[in-house]
């Protein structure tokens, strides 16, 4: 918690010393942006802070004839009314805690062309449910959405790394699926909070997360105490998980060890091979037998 206060606090002092270059209206409601020229002869600009930040807000392609490429660190900091934003195809970069602290905020879909953003870029948007970074973006940095307490969906199909709490304070991910193209996990990057009881970082209750097998996120979970979530082991296709498909798959284990084919057919493979490692064996039908006993506690 005084993590956060202070990421909070460094931020606000820092956004009242960005200095103004080129004035220009916006060409809807009555927001006006700060603009740095990057590149004279290319004509490319950098927002670098906005004014009159409404509800809505369409970022021009273009402010006194130059292409916006970027917008810089705290831009958008604390536009609290600011609930919906469209951002133009010419932006390339976005800077650290540019949208942090805008409260209203509820869904972010950034172009493709976007191929960085900086840390705390949304920091503490509360009511943000939904964000994808487009398909330029491969790393979440640092505390990129932490405590957006209310995101729930999050596309992970490009990401290839999450930075340290990058979503930290993220409840509502839980369930999420993990690819095995994320290959790098920052320290409590997902699954983690701060608890008042017992003053410090620890697993949020009951998270889970699905991930293939062998893969970076199956590792990160086990390591950090976060339930997995499997999919399939209904290993005879009866409609229901039970102790005779985790029988069926310890049976069909042993005669594939004895040099035998599979005989599954390939739906029941798929529902066997519950652990997604590409293989039959004895764990598959102990994570099956352990779903059963879950459910029947239940």
């Amino acid at each position: 918690m005084k993590k956060f206060i202070s990421l909070l606090m460094s931020a606000m002092i820092s956004a009242a010393a960005v200095p103004a270059a080129v004035s220009a209206e916006n060409y809807s409601a009555n927001c006006t942006y700060t603009i740095k020229i990057l590149d004279s002869t290319k004509k490319t600009a950098e927002i670098t802070s906005a004014h009159n930040v409404g509800e809505s807000l369409v970022i021009p392609q273009k402010i006194d004839g130059c292409t916006v490429v970027s917008i810089d660190d705290k831009a958008f900091f604390g536009c609290t009314e600011l609930a919906s934003v469209t951002f133009p195809d010419t932006l390339k970069t976005i800077g650290a805690n540019a949208f942090a602290g805008c409260f209203s905020l509820k869904n972010v879909e950034l172009p493709d062309s976007v191929t960085e953003v900086g840390k705390g870029c949304f920091m503490s948007c509360t009511e943000l449910e939904s964000a994808d970074l487009g398909k330029g973006v491969s790393v979440v940095p640092e505390n990129c959405f932490y405590a957006c307490t209310a995101l729930n969906s999050f596309d992970f199909t490009n990401i290839t790394e999450l930075g340290t709490q990058s979503f930290y304070g993220c409840a509502e991910l839980s369930g999420s699926y993990i690819p095995s193209s994320v290959t790098a996990f920052g320290e409590d990057s997902l699954g983690k909070h701060y608890s008042i009881r017992n003053g410090g970082t620890e697993t949020i209750s009951g998270f889970a997360l699905r991930c293939d097998g062998n893969s970076a996120a199956e590792k990160y979970i086990n390591s950090n105490n976060i339930r997995r979530i499997y999919d399939g082991g209904d290993a005879d296709l009866d409609g229901k998980i039970t102790s005779a498909d985790a029988a069926l798959v310890l049976q069909e284990y042993a005669s594939l060890s004895g040099g035998n084919k599979l005989s599954f057919t390939e739906k029941q493979r798929v529902q066997a091979d519950i652990n997604t490692d590409g293989k039959i064996n004895a764990s598959d039908s102990a994570i099956i037998l352990m779903i059963y006993a879950e459910e029947q506690s239940a």
